[in-house]
C-alpha cells in the first residue's frame, strides 16, 4: 500500500503588529480605528493607512463640529448686532439732544433779535430795563447751549471710541468663525 504525501497547507501572512487610533470626534462621540501591519509592509504603506484614517477622523470631527461652529456664529452675530444697536441708540440719543438744543437755540436767537430790533426802533443801541435783562439772560442761555453742544459732541466721540475696538474685535471673531465653517464644509465635501 502506498502512502500519499499531503501538501502542507498554505501559510497566510500573519500580522506582525497592530495599532489603534482613538479619537474624540464631537461631544461624547469617539472613533476607534484598528489596523494591522503586515510583516513585509513598508513605512510608506503604513503611513498611507494612518493618513487615510486621520482624514476620516478629521472629516468626522468637522461634521460634528459644524453644528457648534454654526451656533457660535449665531452668537457672535448676535453680539455684533447688539453692539451695533448700542451704537445706534447712542447716535439717536445724541441726535435727539442736539436737535432739542438747536431748536431752543433758534427760539432764543429769534427772541433776542426781536428784542434788539425793538430797541433799535426806539432809537437805542441795545435793549434796556426789563427787556435788557431778558436779552442778557437769553445770551447766557445761548452760551450754555453752546457749551452743552460741545459736551454732547465730545461725549459722543468718547462713547464711539470706547465701542469701536469692541466692534472691530467682534467683526474679526465673526470672520474667523465663518472661515472655520467654510473650512469644515470643504473638508466634509471632500476638499
Amino acid at each position: 500500500m502506498a502512502t500519499q504525501l499531503r501538501e502542507a497547507p498554505a501559510v497566510t501572512p500573519v500580522p506582525a503588529i497592530g495599532y489603534s487610533i482613538v479619537a474624540n470626534v464631537g461631544g461624547e462621540r469617539q472613533f476607534t480605528a484598528q489596523c494591522f501591519v503586515e510583516q513585509d509592509e513598508s513605512d510608506a504603506e503604513i503611513n498611507a493607512k494612518v493618513d487615510r484614517i486621520m482624514k476620516v477622523i478629521d472629516r468626522q470631527r468637522a461634521i460634528y463640529g459644524l453644528e457648534e461652529l454654526e451656533s457660535q456664529l449665531t452668537r457672535e452675530k448676535l453680539t455684533l448686532f447688539n453692539g451695533d444697536q448700542k451704537i445706534s441708540e447712542e447716535e439717536a440719543r445724541y441726535t435727539k439732544s442736539v436737535e432739542a438744543l438747536n431748536e431752543r437755540r433758534a427760539e432764543l436767537v429769534e427772541q433776542r433779535t426781536a428784542i434788539n430790533d425793538a430797541a433799535y426802533e426806539k432809537g437805542r443801541s441795545s435793549p434796556v430795563g426789563a427787556e435788557g435783562g431778558r436779552y442778557n439772560a437769553m445770551g447766557k442761555e445761548l452760551g450754555e447751549i453752546d457749551k452743552q453742544l460741545k459736551e454732547l459732541e465730545q461725549g459722543r466721540k468718547d462713547a464711539l471710541q470706547m465701542m469701536a475696538p469692541g466692534r472691530e474685535k467682534q467683526l474679526e471673531i465673526t470672520a474667523e468663525v465663518e472661515a472655520k465653517i467654510a473650512k469644515a464644509k470643504a473638508l466634509i465635501d471632500g476638499g
